[in-house]
């Protein structure tokens, strides 16, 4: 980065190079940025089924890319990107990346941070709709000793009981 980028980074705007021009984007604001993490977030989520290492997989990420470059750019200032190739697209990206998340080591590490929550959220969720508490405070009937079925009772229920 030369001297007039720097200075242009330092006022808040980014540089991007697009099909040999030179284009500026202003920096998103706190709340902007973090809504558009979560659409990062979501982005990731979407194509987390897609296998990465295949065609169907680079197109749809080098797609989601582009969206997330327009979300990103609220005034415009890059055009609709049309014009501008893969490698300008991915540069543009892992730039966006970088500046959006300013406490990350780099674009890698975001991404990699990203994929890992998305699968401890994945890990987290129950087996199966069943798992969890009843929605009427008494969970599902279990066998006593005797084996018969009996009913836990919610503490809520106790309480009634004793008064």
């Amino acid at each position: 980065m030369n001297a007039a980028e720097e200075g242009e980074v330092a006022s808040g705007l980014l540089p991007f190079t697009v099909n040999g021009e030179l284009r500026l984007v202003p920096e998103l604001k706190w709340r902007a940025n973090r809504a558009w993490q979560a659409e990062v977030q979501a982005t990731y989520a979407r194509l987390a089924d897609l296998p990465a290492d295949s065609a169907e997989g680079a197109a749809a990420m080098l797609d989601a890319q582009r969206e997330l470059i327009l979300a990103y750019d609220t005034t415009g200032a890059l055009g609709d990107l049309e014009d501008a190739t893969e490698t300008e697209l991915d540069a543009i990206y892992k730039k966006l990346l970088e500046v959006s998340y300013p406490l990350s080591q780099s674009w890698m590490a975001v991404q990699l941070t990203i994929v890992k929550g998305l699968r401890q959220a994945a890990a987290s969720l129950p087996a199966s709709s069943t798992n969890g508490p009843s929605p009427t405070g008494i969970s599902a009937a279990r066998s006593s000793s005797s084996g018969s079925r009996t009913a836990k009772s919610s503490s809520s229920t106790r309480r009634r009981r004793s008064a």
